[in-house]
């Protein structure tokens, strides 16, 4: 867990003092985990009775997922007028949200 907060402090870091682009990068990977997680538990769960109810919904509400599409698409579009150390570093923002994701959901089913 310590090294969790090592790393989304550093995130937030990346978030306030870099480029508006690198700091969305870095935080990108939530957004998007989360729209595809929604997705997926919309298709298969229950939520009647699921004390997560409300939450699962707004995570596969088609308005979530279209405003996860605009934000890559803003990235992307981004991306294309920028030099190649700034595409790296974005790139390296949006690689390390992904591996705090994972460590995240990974530390969630083994802890």
């Amino acid at each position: 867990r310590e090294l969790l907060s090592v790393e989304y402090n550093q995130l937030c870091r990346l978030s306030s003092e870099e480029a508006f682009s690198i700091g969305l990068a870095s935080v990108y990977p939530c957004f998007w985990v989360y729209g595809e997680i929604g997705k997926a538990i919309q298709a298969k769960a229950i939520l009647i009775e699921n004390p997560y109810h409300s939450w699962l919904e707004g995570l596969g509400d088609p308005q979530y997922l279209k405003t996860v599409d605009q934000i890559r698409g803003f990235l992307n579009e981004h991306a294309v007028k920028l030099k190649d150390k700034e595409k790296n570093k974005m790139t390296e923002a949006f690689l390390k949200g992904c591996n705090l994701e994972q460590k995240f959901f990974d530390s969630a089913f083994h802890n």
